[in-house]
């Protein structure tokens, strides 16, 4: 048995770095630390059943929401979690339209998106906001209306 001030030195033949239980056969067991792989959730707030709380903040849709995990190399973890979509949610959505000439077939489609949109959220959630806006790349012709009444109303194409 090698004493406590030789293990590990130059003149030892036993090496620091070995199997857990040859450093203690080895005499080592008070020396020698170990560490293991730990998981801690560090917060753990119940889920929300709606959605339509004043602070949207409130809204808590996975459990648990932090957890803390120190890992050897080649340990494997593993921890559930739990996930709820919530009634009721708050929706915004914005839609952006290019009103170039390129896009003049779809403009129909898009003029009646709006409506069918907002009934099928409607039948998702209560809280849906809806905003519309439009853009053209080149204000130029070909590529758009350049008569006075477009420019000053470009949906009217």
């Amino acid at each position: 048995m090698i004493s406590s001030q030789e293990f590990g030195s130059k003149k030892s033949v036993t090496s620091r770095c070995d199997f857990t239980e040859n450093l203690i056969a080895n005499g080592c067991a008070e020396y020698f630390e170990s560490t293991k792989s730990t998981m801690n959730v560090v917060k753990n707030i119940s889920l929300s059943s709606k959605g339509s709380s004043v602070a949207s903040s409130d809204v808590t849709q996975i459990m648990p929401q932090k957890i803390s995990l120190n890992l050897r190399p080649g340990d494997p973890a593993s921890f559930q979690v739990q996930v709820r979509q919530i009634e009721d949610y708050p929706v915004d959505l914005y839609y952006l339209m290019d009103l170039s000439l390129s896009m003049k077939d779809d403009l129909e489609n898009i003029r009646n998106l709006g409506t069918k949109l907002a009934e099928e959220m409607r039948k998702l959630t209560s809280n849906f906001r809806l905003g519309f806006g439009s853009f053209v790349d080149k204000n130029i012709s070909p590529f758009s209306y350049t008569a006075p009444r477009y420019k000053d109303n470009p949906c009217t194409g």
